[in-house]
């Protein structure tokens, strides 16, 4: 005999109740997986003149590497460029992220692209490049990198979070980098891989 809820049961009442329990509980992450919160996220286009870089990276544990994707699109939701990176190397997920982010900001500087708004899904990266306290962990001299490379080459650039519903594009460009070495850049086109996430994205988007 077991102990439950101080009243004594047998192990298979124990067994039944657990499985009625996980099963309450798997259905309420189900149904906060479907609320219209999480449903509504979805990719906002820049205001007309600007450029959104939304920006994601990939980490690829078998072949000990990570991938990074950016797309460029303007404020119709047109695609100005894109481009995947391959990196060898282990690093912390934060870290691959604002790897990304600084691959966002040097891809765009080389777009001659003045103003700017680079978007991606993770909150703590977004939140430490946009706050002005040290942080001398490896996230933060990347970040800082980051900082002294936008020093006069931008009229205006800003840094915003999204949820991973607004950046499927991104995300998917950078699950793709395992597949080639070094980069590769489309230039006014969005590559096969990510066309479908292109195309649910500009029909929902509100221009």
């Amino acid at each position: 005999m077991l102990v439950f809820e101080g009243i004594r049961k047998g192990t298979r009442e124990i067994v039944d109740i657990t499985g009625r329990l996980f099963t309450d509980y798997t259905n309420a992450l189900q149904d906060v997986k479907a609320t219209p919160d999480s449903m509504q996220m979805k990719w906002h286009p820049p205001p007309l003149g600007s450029f959104k870089a939304n920006v994601d990276g990939a980490t690829f544990r078998e072949s000990r590497s990570v991938g990074i994707g950016v797309i460029v699109r303007d404020s119709a939701g047109q695609v100005i460029a894109t481009v995947v990176k391959h990196i060898e190397g282990e690093f912390p997920s934060n870290v691959v992220e604002a790897l990304g982010v600084q691959f966002a900001v040097l891809f765009v500087w080389d777009l001659g692209l003045q103003s700017v708004m680079v978007e991606g899904d993770n909150l703590e990266v977004i939140n430490a490049i946009n706050s002005q306290e040290t942080n001398l962990s490896a996230l933060g001299l990347i970040l800082e990198d980051v900082r002294a490379s936008m020093t006069g080459h931008f009229g205006t650039i800003t840094f915003g979070h999204t949820r991973r519903e607004g950046n499927k594009v991104a995300d998917g460009l950078a699950r793709n980098a395992q597949h080639i070495e070094g980069s590769m850049v489309w230039m006014e086109e969005i590559p096969n891989c990510v066309r479908d996430q292109y195309l649910t994205e500009l029909s929902q988007c509100s221009l």
